[in-house]
């Protein structure tokens, strides 16, 4: 990936939301509506990196859902937690930009 995108992502990451609250307030109020699709519908290759530690969004919930994508790779994080894409933030993007 180009080093201009890696930067501008870690950016994003970092200091998206420090100074609101309303992303994960948005994300919390989410989770307990229907979102308008099914999982099986998605027709897009989907690359889900996970973390295998992760105590907001458990593993399994990862591996769930990429059970029911029609087009999924799921990669685990050995020892990660909810960030822990960012320890592998050059593998995502490469992928990312290779399609």
């Amino acid at each position: 990936a180009r080093p201009e995108f890696k930067a501008m992502f870690l950016d994003d990451l970092l200091n998206g939301a420090r100074f609101q609250v309303g992303a994960p307030l948005a994300d919390a109020i989410l989770f307990t509506r229907h979102w308008g699709f099914e999982a099986t519908d998605v027709k897009v290759p989907v690359h889900w990196w996970h973390g295998n530690n992760d105590h907001i969004i458990p593993h399994s919930h990862g591996v769930h859902l990429t059970a029911r994508l029609p087009d999924a790779t799921f990669a685990t994080i050995d020892g990660e937690s909810h960030l822990g894409g960012m320890g592998v933030t050059t593998e995502v993007l490469d992928q990312l930009m290779s399609n």
